[in-house]
Formats: structure tokens, sequence, C-alpha cells
């Protein structure tokens, strides 16, 4: 498997699938008028979704 393959598995399995949890929980939140927790678990599914981006478009870094 190649790098960007490994990249992208990992920005799937921990950053995507989890902040595609946060979203769905925090829009039935919204719909709730639970806006506490629809607020956290919004910018928690943001944070998320930055780092896949991160993750999967940063070059690789040499070891030091």
């Amino acid at each position: 498997m190649s790098v960007e393959a490994s990249k992208n598995n990992l920005a799937r399995e921990l950053f995507v699938r989890t902040a595609d949890e946060n979203y769905v929980t925090a829009r039935w939140c919204a719909n709730n008028r639970l806006n506490t927790d629809f607020l956290w678990l919004a910018v928690h599914a943001l944070e998320k979704y930055l780092k896949a981006v991160l993750v999967t478009c940063s070059p690789i870094c040499p070891r030091l």
C-alpha cells in the first residue's frame, strides 16, 4: 500500500467517519433545540474535517 493510500485511509477512518457521526448528531440537536450540544458537536465535526484535509493534503515530512 502506498503512502498516499495509507494517509487517505487514516484520514477516512480517524477523522471523516467520526466527523460524519458528529455532524448527524449535531443536526439532531439543532432540530431538538439543544443549542449547547449542537454547537459543541458542530465544532468537533469541523475540527475533524479540517484535520482530514491537513492529513491528506500535507506533504510527507522527512524523519528528523
